[in-house]
């Protein structure tokens, strides 16, 4: 395959994303993903992506011990191309209730509620479901997991909406920045066609 050398794409590695099916997702689509966990490498990309799994609090403090929180809300402030997935997507608002209350990066406005209590229906929330909302090229079904949820209010940056018992945020999108709670990368056809679509927007 040849790689696209349009841009320069660095996944952060922090110690708590899915790495390998991000960046093969990247290199299906014909782009060369660099994984890496120096800051100064990841200050340089053209478009960051920020992945994440498992709790939002360790998320953080990897992402803190890591020295990547200044690197990453300076990427955004600057409003260069930024990808968010699931824990990633959760780290962009200003904080979460998961075992306990931290601190997210702040750079949208919510936070994150746990499924318990809003609904009888399995948690965590895993599997296929449909998204709906403002942009219509966004509605598709993709797979997610996971047992916390930003309560969708009708904000600007909801460009995607998911119900599950409770209507939440699914997609979140400002400017340069677009963050997803699901896996595209593992979303099949429907996760490659947004990340397709995002980088045509995005690329030199």
């Amino acid at each position: 395959m040849v790689y696209s050398d349009t841009m320069k794409i660095v996944i952060v590695d922090y110690g708590v994303g899915n790495l390998k099916s991000v960046r093969k997702a990247f290199g299906h689509l014909g782009f060369d993903a660099v994984v890496s966990k120096d800051p100064a490498i990841v200050a340089g990309a053209d478009l960051m992506v920020l992945p994440g799994q498992g709790a939002f609090g360790t998320a953080m403090t990897h992402l803190e011990q890591a020295g990547m929180v200044d690197v990453v809300k300076a990427h955004i402030a600057a409003d260069r191309p930024f990808l968010g997935i699931c824990v990633g997507f959760q780290l962009l608002f200003e904080g979460s209730d998961e075992k306990g209350s931290h601190k997210g990066l702040g750079v949208l406005p919510g936070t994150l509620r746990h499924f318990d209590g809003t609904h009888t229906l399995k948690v965590p929330h895993m599997g296929w479901n449909n998204v709906s909302g403002p942009v219509k090229e966004y509605h598709r079904h993709y797979y997610f997991v996971h047992s916390y949820f930003v309560p969708a209010t009708g904000a600007k940056f909801e460009a995607g909406v998911c119900e599950y018992g409770v209507p939440f945020v699914a997609i979140a999108q400002k400017g340069k920045l677009l963050a997803c709670q699901f896996h595209p990368e593992k979303s099949g056809d429907a996760g490659m066609d947004l990340l397709r679509a995002y980088l045509s927007c995005v690329s030199p």
